[in-house]
């Protein structure tokens, strides 16, 4: 996914930064550091970043953003499929081009977790 938002980007000249995210004192958060001292023009944020508080503060700066996954809040968002993913990870893995191995390893979480899908 993330290459396929890079080569939309790239055409308009962005460039695109990966960040890991902690929500540290305000001094160290995100905010401070990237959004305010305009160091980015936009944020497209996983689900589990992006809470209703952060949103709000995102749109009182009129500062734009996307989120990766449905959330509660009234946001742009985007999502992609997983079955049809995996199911296509599956089929190439099991073509024997990938690899030559049969034995497969599927690594999820619970169906709580903010990374399952």
């Amino acid at each position: 996914m993330n290459c396929c938002i890079e080569s939309a980007f790239e055409p308009q000249g962005y460039e695109l930064t990966f960040c890991n995210i902690q929500h540290q004192d305000a001094k160290g958060h995100f905010l401070s550091r990237l959004v305010l001292n305009q160091r980015v023009d936009g944020i497209i944020a996983n689900i589990s970043v992006l809470s209703e508080d952060l949103s709000r503060e995102l749109d009182r700066l009129a500062f734009p953003y996307v989120s990766i996954g449905e959330i509660d809040i009234a946001v742009s968002w985007v999502d992609y499929d997983n079955e049809a993913g995996g199911r296509m990870l599956t089929i190439h893995l099991k073509s024997g081009k990938a690899i030559a191995s049969r034995h497969l390893l599927a690594v999820k979480g619970t169906r709580e977790s903010s990374a399952a899908g």
